[in-house]
């Protein structure tokens, strides 16, 4: 992945961890993610401070990876581009698309954020969920609804040279 793409990758995870703690008061031991994932046969790939990794293929990115944060009530739900653009460098149609693709999603949003003091922006897709209405397969097709919607705005960033 390279030295920008584990500096990004930990900014990620830091970002994801702050988050958390900042909607998720009272984090617990991710039980609820762990019986999700048992229920659907699905394995923890890692572990971090806040929640869990799960690994999902992807044709462009290989591996790509979905933070889940458990808190006291309701469960965050990330995924993330592989891009990571010079804002200098991001065309405006970027974020057009971005927040037309959010009027549309049905459950998770966009995001865009700028990653560090180099002006370098990163896209990420997340959802809050409430754990008392979430069942496996609920959690499932949130999952991969969006890991299939961050592949397709990869594969739209690859095409225009951003990824």
């Amino acid at each position: 992945m390279g030295m920008l793409g584990n500096a990004f990758e930990a900014f990620l995870n830091a970002t994801a961890s702050a988050v958390a703690k900042s909607l998720l008061p009272q984090a617990q031991a991710a039980g609820h993610i762990e019986r999700l994932c048992q229920e659907l046969g699905w394995s923890i790939d890692e572990r971090n401070g806040e929640g869990v990794v799960l690994y999902f293929n992807d044709p462009t990115l290989g591996v790509r990876k979905v933070l889940v944060t458990e808190g006291a009530k309701v469960m965050l739900i990330s995924t993330f581009s592989g891009a990571v653009v010079p804002a200098s460098r991001l065309p405006v149609e970027v974020m057009g698309y971005l927040l037309t693709r959010n009027t549309q999603l049905a459950a998770a949003a966009w995001q865009a954020s700028v990653m560090d003091n180099g002006g370098n922006i990163k896209f990420a897709l997340a959802y809050c969920a409430l754990i008392a209405g979430l069942d496996a397969t609920a959690f499932k097709v949130i999952c991969e609804a969006m890991v299939k919607e961050a592949q397709e705005f990869d594969v739209k960033m690859k095409a225009a040279g951003l990824l």
